[in-house]
């Protein structure tokens, strides 16, 4: 990326184009979601989607990447699922097994849920924090049954 771009030293871990594509559907997203945002005065109109200590839908989720078709892109903050997600689960947000207000039930994995969003979320993440802080894997799925006394069925 040019010189200037707030880029040019690194824009990601992956290589340029998958970094270049990241930082263009951040963008893009934005644009959809808050196309005047450069002209707003004041938190309000003509701002549509802002949050006063994050920024826009994109910032919120920066630097946090999925994939789709093939491309790199970022995650977007998704107010539905309460967490920066590419796409929604299988499912929908909150689905069924436990998972309330989460992402996703604690039995699949996925994105990282939010902390505090149902009591075995909690205690996992309290255990084993990339569970909530980087993803809901394998390992965080087999853990609802050694922290929450559930059973998932795989």
């Amino acid at each position: 990326m040019q010189a200037g771009s707030g880029c040019d030293s690194g824009c990601g871990t992956g290589s340029a184009f998958g970094n270049q594509t990241s930082v263009a559907s951040h963008e893009l997203v934005e644009t959809v979601t808050d196309p005047e945002v450069g002209i707003a005065t004041v938190i309000g109109k003509p701002l549509a989607w802002y949050d006063a200590s994050f920024g826009e839908i994109g910032d919120i989720c920066n630097g946090q990447q999925g994939s789709i078709a093939g491309y790199t892109v970022q995650q977007e903050f998704s107010n539905k699922c309460n967490n920066c997600i590419v796409t929604p689960p299988a499912g929908g947000c909150g689905g069924g097994g436990g998972g309330g207000t989460c992402a996703h039930s604690d039995c699949t994995t996925g994105v990282a849920p939010t902390s505090g969003c149902n009591s075995c979320v909690t205690t996992i993440c309290a255990n084993d924090s990339f569970c909530c802080n980087t993803q809901w894997d394998s390992i965080c799925v087999n853990e609802v049954t050694q922290f929450c006394g559930g059973v998932c069925s795989n």
